[in-house]
């Protein structure tokens, strides 16, 4: 196999796709993109990889249109104004045969948040709540301690349904992969108990009702999720046009909560620009359910992010990559992921910035 059609494939390509979907918006609902879609690889060949992907989340929108934190002072006492995630994912894959593989997939997770309050659970606490309620204006903010560790485990199988033709005139592959998350990742994170605000007379430590921390926040999901996907692949010569669709169903953990079910469907045209260089573009359309807290244990009526009627919606995401293979068995990439259009529903956080790198080696 020449050097151009290997770099059709490139696992780099599974690293990037997979760090990218995993973290978009929404993080409660992670639905895991097609990966490894290009040609099969050779029989018990493992491939072993790292990927790295940050998300900053810093805009308030409601339905299509972008709120500021005032307008939403209105509705909730305490609101989000800045999310981080950091999440650093290492994955293997073995092929048992040239159309059988099977995957597992680990991340661990940093997650922090910064919060605005005004006149919520802060305000009532003793003296120091004598305090903020004087002095507290339009909010003070506060940091979330940061969550982490490792996330929900992946199992993902990948069979090649067909494949029929040359590159040269056009080759055309499908390929059904199922998989399960696995509720490997803590989902019962409780707040550390107290938060650093800031005041006009400086940092003041205060006591926070504590339970547990929001579940976007949380390091999993406390659930068992079945996965099945479907992706096409199309490649000719210098060109490669993958069409990705699947579906995550997401079921209730034990302590009662139950993100919302997702279905996604992606377009991902690549191109060869030099013998081991190629560009990958992307786009991408999710349509994610509301969640249910049917215990209460996470919800909280007066914080906008412990109220279930703000989740789920529709996501719509661009990607931008290259993947750099500098030895026949080592593969690099780097990507940006930008949001396109979203139509939420109620008041939820959107990212601003999704970047995501990583490497593989093939033995």
């Amino acid at each position: 196999m020449n050097t151009r059609a290997r770099l059709i494939h490139p696992p780099a390509l599974f690293v990037l796709l997979a760090v990218w979907s995993r973290a978009s918006a929404d993080e409660c609902c992670k639905m895991p993109d097609l990966r490894q879609v290009g040609e099969a690889r050779e029989n018990g060949r493992l491939t072993v990889g790292v990927g790295y992907g940050f998300t900053q989340t810093d805009g308030l929108q409601k339905g299509t249109h972008s709120l500021s934190q005032g307008e939403a002072l209105n509705r909730y006492h305490s609101r989000p104004t800045e999310m981080t995630s950091h999440r650093i994912e290492t994955y293997a894959t073995y092929a048992f045969s040239p159309a059988y593989e099977l995957t597992l997939a680990l991340p661990w997770l940093y997650n922090t948040m910064t919060m605005q309050s005004f006149m919520s659970d802060h305000s009532t606490c003793g003296l120091d709540g004598a305090f903020i309620r004087r002095y507290q204006g339009k909010g003070f903010t506060h940091k979330m301690g940061p969550v982490e560790g490792f996330g929900d485990l992946l199992l993902e199988g990948s069979v090649r349904l067909w494949a029929e033709g040359e590159e040269k005139t056009g080759r055309h592959q499908l390929f059904f992969r199922p998989g399960l998350k696995t509720p490997t990742g803590n989902y019962k994170v409780t707040d550390s108990g107290t938060h650093s605000i800031r005041t006009p007379y400086g940092m003041r430590e205060m006591k926070h009702g504590g339970g547990y921390v929001d579940p976007c926040m949380q390091l999993g999901s406390g659930s068992w999720d079945p996965i099945a996907q479907l992706g096409y692949r199309l490649n000719r010569d210098r060109l490669a046009l993958d069409v990705v669709t699947g579906y995550q169903m997401a079921t209730r953990n034990s302590l009662g909560y139950e993100a919302g079910d997702t279905a996604s469907v992606g377009l991902y045209p690549s191109y060869q620009l030099f013998s081991r260089l190629r560009l990958v573009t992307g786009l991408r359309h999710r349509h994610v359910q509301s969640s249910d807290d049917h215990g209460g244990r996470y919800s909280d009526p007066e914080t906008l992010t412990k109220d279930t009627a703000n989740t789920g919606g529709e996501f719509s995401e661009a990607l931008l990559a290259l993947d750099l293979q500098p030895f026949e068995t080592v593969s690099f990439n780097i990507g940006v992921s930008v949001p396109v259009w979203s139509d939420l529903n109620g008041m939820q956080m959107t990212p601003s910035e999704l970047y995501t790198c990583g490497a593989s080696v093939r033995f």
